[in-house]
């Protein structure tokens, strides 16, 4: 929503290269009206209820405040978060890439530390090895896919372990 700053940071950095910045696996639980946000409103926009993140008792999972959990394990979501990527930001020459917050190698600490998940939706509480199995095949999709519908060239970074330092640049 800052076309002069970009043009500005260009001026002043011509080889800087600008990332557009998302959370992997959540959403503000105010992005449909957040006002300086025109991205984040548009992905919301996008988000099915059945993509968030849901204890044993179906409630919705938060990890940080004013926040709900989105499930990487979903194909669903990912192939959106993928699609909106490339239509979004990486058609939009002023972006070099993104840099996806939060690419967990697992999730299974928040099923101990917050309470339990339950990611086929059958009211009980998974394995935890097999939330971090799934987590990780959610995010890998994730990367894959991005890489397949964003153009040549744009750069895919994130944060976490080095799970996925084979799908990131």
């Amino acid at each position: 929503n800052t076309p002069r700053e970009f043009a500005l940071l260009r001026s002043l950095a011509p080889n800087a290269r600008i990332l557009a910045y998302l959370t992997s696996q959540e959403i503000r639980r105010d992005a449909s009206e957040h006002p300086q946000s025109p991205l984040r409103r548009k992905l919301a926009a996008v988000i099915r209820d059945d993509w968030y993140l849901r204890s044993p008792s179906d409630a919705r999972a938060s990890w940080w405040p004013q926040t709900w959990l989105l499930d990487v394990t979903d194909r669903g979501w990912t192939d959106a978060l993928a699609t909106f990527v490339a239509e979004a930001i990486a058609s939009d020459p002023r972006w070099d890439g993104v840099f996806y917050d939060n690419l967990w190698g697992g999730i299974s600490w928040f099923a101990e530390q917050r309470g339990a998940l339950d990611l086929d939706r059958d009211g009980t509480a998974d394995d935890p090895a097999a939330l971090d199995r799934r987590w990780q095949g959610g995010v890998r999709a994730l990367l894959a896919e991005t890489r397949v519908r964003a153009r040549d060239g744009f750069l895919i970074i994130g944060n976490g372990d080095a799970t996925y330092a084979d799908l990131v640049n």
